[in-house]
């Protein structure tokens, strides 16, 4: 691993990309400044949070709900101190498996090999369309698992009697 500010920024990504969010967190600095500038509802990814433990618990809460199908980064400037990236990622929703892609922009800030600012700019509002189909289909599946005892006891969702199968 390259051990300057690009090298521990692809290191980073890289972790990340492979579920070791301990590993990822450790390139951030104890005290780092992290946001993603998408609104925190109605899911987990955006807002701002402070400090190594709570972005290595972002991580965990995000992987709870959804898996990291992919998640590169193309670095587009590297000077000094700051790393510029595009991030291309793929996520799916574990209870759903709808799947979302889309391309991100990160800029990170090193000081002594750490990373101490974090900011990741996305769509926000195809996130929160893409997170509001999630639920929306989770509360369906809920309702489909209702309607589906209900036919199996001889009434609908309803409370109304159905026909009852005498074969049964």
């Amino acid at each position: 691993m390259r051990m300057d500010p690009e090298g521990r920024f692809e290191a980073a990504i890289g972790a990340y990309a492979h579920g070791d969010f301990e590993l990822a967190a450790s390139y951030f600095a104890e005290d780092c400044h992290y946001a993603i500038y998408v609104p925190t509802e109605p899911g987990p990814f955006g807002g701002v949070i402070n400090g190594r433990a709570a972005i290595r618990e972002r991580f965990e809460r995000v992987a709870e709900e959804f898996d990291a199908i992919k998640y590169e980064a193309h670095i587009l400037a590297a000077r000094e101190n700051r790393v510029r990236a595009q991030i291309f990622y793929v996520f799916r929703h574990r209870e759903t498996g709808e799947k979302i892609d889309g391309v991100g922009r990160i800029e990170a800030v090193f000081e002594a090999g750490k990373i101490i600012d974090w900011r990741a700019y996305h769509d926000a509002d195809r996130i929160q369309a893409f997170v509001r189909l999630c639920r929306s289909k989770r509360s369906a599946g809920a309702f489909d698992e209702i309607n589906r005892i209900c036919e199996s006891k001889g009434r609908s969702a309803s409370g109304e009697a159905g026909a009852i199968d005498a074969t049964r």
